[in-house]
């Protein structure tokens, strides 16, 4: 089956994309004495500063826009401002990282342009914490060790993190604020993400990652608890857990005790709030291509009586902000340079970009994406790539969930003009904004059994509080027979390797490529953070005579080769579990059931 051919033409859930969608929790009247205090919620911004391709839906079907860029941003905002001077602007997660400008730089690019959206308050995202505990620390509070010695531009909003306590003397950030607006006094937690630790343990050190579905109901509870007694009319959660979590999360506290919980980190996009067991509201603004839009009605005695949600599309309706838009243009221009030469921050590392990020280096036939939470075209054609070069059996790459869509040469656009199909050096950095090496080893087909179970459990478990990191990884030389609806280690039906009838065996010997960290490359049992991998050695790039990076392996085998017209699905699930875009969100939000 041609997975994308077939995810186009299926009967998708009725979703009103294109406008503002209005939710109102109850009837109560809006009087003159009502106040409307108006929260807006940015997240999952990764790095992004100019407008990009993505996924919307016109009559019920995915299509393709270009959204975003900060400079859009900034107007949208600024819009909602002018229709209400009450209001207050959160930025949720994972805004610092996850580009070319970010990667060569430790975020700082992406700084400037951020703080001048005049933003009230966030919540730092699980990549955030990734240029290390330094940079982390230094980013968000001014304070700690500058090891590199560059200087770490800071953000000019408050951040929270109620789940994070320091391992020194040292404080991270504040659990709670309140903050005032025309007499009403709304209460904020903060949680960031609990997956860092699991994404590598260095981008923890000296920071201790609360755990645990309960400690999490008992955090929240004691906050909520502490604000309202300081005279909170509204508590909010702002939560970089993953909507996934919040949704478990805001069934099990004490009702009357949160109002609403903004989520982020997942980047799933709510058209309506969903209404949780203790009442409070549940919302995610998808990520930077969109703005969350709440209003919270309060009556004369300063009580909330009722919301209404919306999601504002961020497209060519909102003229480009000139001062933002300025400060963008200045972040990248450098990147743009004929003459760029710039290395990676850190002699661990040997990668380089000594080209324009615009620069062209090839066309795809087919839209590549990552939105797929079970299999998608870009880790399906990277993994071929790879499995092909290093001469493998299989090959594996991490489920993450960012990268700029990159829609296929003909594609019908939203401008009714053609798609180029065009791939740059800026849409490779998109799909992999992180140092990565590649490398091949070894692997028992009992230890591949597992991982993918482990992995499968990460992304569909009923539990979500099991779920850690992004999606499902993508594989390449496999057929993988399916039932996600069951239990934990109990969802592979069958594996096979490709063109074989034959069962994986537990003690067969099977080859595998895939990538690990730089720092990674000396213990030779680790890939693409899974252990027990056995004879690990990094792939070597012919041209440096060093350990490739996935980058400039990207770029050296998408200029050499045409990237194929079609792809064929490697996976099936015998339950027959919905998926995007037959539903609204990406990953089933209560997992696979």
């Amino acid at each position: 089956m041609k997975i994308y051919a077939a995810l186009l033409i299926a009967s998708l859930i009725n979703l009103n994309a294109c406008t503002p969608v209005s939710n109102e929790n109850n009837n109560t009247e809006i009087t003159s004495n009502t106040k409307i205090i108006t929260l807006v919620e940015l997240n999952d911004l990764h790095a992004h500063l100019s407008e990009h391709m993505d996924y919307s839906f016109k009559n019920n079907q995915p299509v393709l826009v270009k959204r975003g860029g900060l400079a859009r941003i900034a107007s949208a905002i600024n819009q909602i401002r002018d229709e209400n001077p009450n209001h207050i602007v959160m930025n949720i997660g994972d805004t610092f990282h996850g580009g070319v400008e970010a990667l060569y730089t430790q975020g700082n690019a992406i700084v400037d342009p951020v703080n001048a959206l005049n933003i009230d308050i966030g919540v730092p995202g699980n990549w955030d914490f990734a240029y290390g505990p330094s940079i982390t620390r230094l980013r968000y509070t001014g304070q700690g060790i500058n090891i590199g010695g560059t200087e770490i531009k800071q953000t000019n909003f408050q951040n929270l993190a109620a789940n994070v306590s320091s391992t020194t003397r040292q404080d991270f950030l504040p659990a709670t604020q309140i903050i005032e607006v025309d007499g009403i006094k709304i209460g904020f937690i903060g949680i960031t993400s609990d997956i860092v630790p699991r994404m590598f343990a260095g981008f923890a050190i000296s920071f201790d990652f609360l755990q645990g579905k309960q400690n999490y109901i008992n955090l929240i509870e004691q906050h909520a608890h502490e604000l309202r007694q300081q005279g909170a009319n509204a508590v909010i959660v702002m939560s970089e857990l993953g909507i996934h979590k919040d949704i478990a999360l805001a069934d099990a506290i004490t009702p009357q005790q949160v109002d609403i919980f903004f989520s982020a980190h997942t980047h799933e996009l709510t058209r309506s709030p969903i209404i949780s067991n203790s009442g409070a509201l549940i919302v995610e603004s998808g990520n930077d291509t969109y703005l969350g839009r709440m209003d919270l009605h309060f009556d004369e005695a300063q009580t909330l009586q009722s919301s209404d949600w919306s999601i504002i599309e961020i497209d060519n309706r909102f003229a480009e902000n000139d001062n933002i838009k300025s400060l963008v243009d200045d972040a990248r221009r450098p990147f743009l340079d004929d003459n760029i030469n710039m290395s990676f921050p850190s002699d661990l590392v040997s990668q380089t970009l000594n080209q324009p990020i615009d620069t062209v280096i090839a066309t795809s036939n087919i839209t590549l994406d990552r939105r797929h939470a079970l299999s998608n075209s870009f880790n399906q054609s990277f993994t071929h790539m790879l499995r092909q070069y290093a001469g493998t059996d299989i090959a594996i790459t991490p489920g993450f969930r960012y990268g700029s869509v990159i829609p296929a040469a003909g594609f019908l656009q939203e401008d009714n003009t053609l798609a180029s199909g065009d791939i740059t050096i800026e849409d490779v950095y998109r799909f992999f904004p992180v140092t990565f090496n590649l490398a091949s080893g070894e692997i028992t087909g009992a230890r591949l059994k597992e991982i993918i179970e482990e992995n499968l459990n990460n992304v569909f478990a009923t539990d979500t509080f099991n779920h850690s990191g992004g999606w499902f990884d993508g594989f390449d030389g496999i057929q993988l027979s399916l039932n996600l609806k069951q239990n934990n280690t109990q969802r592979i039906n069958s594996i096979k390797l490709n063109g074989s009838n034959n069962e994986i065996l537990d003690n067969d010997i099977i080859q595998i490529a895939g990538c690990v960290r730089p720092i990674e490359l000396g213990n030779n049992d680790i890939l693409c953070s899974y252990s027990g991998i056995n004879n690990v050695t990094a792939l070597i790039n012919p041209a440096t005579n060093q350990a490739w990076t996935a980058i400039d392996f990207l770029i050296d085998q998408l200029t050499q080769s045409q990237l194929p017209s079609t792809l064929e699905n490697n996976i099936s699930d015998l339950d027959n579990t919905l998926m995007w875009p037959q539903i609204e969100f990406v990953q089933p939000l209560r997992g696979a059931q």
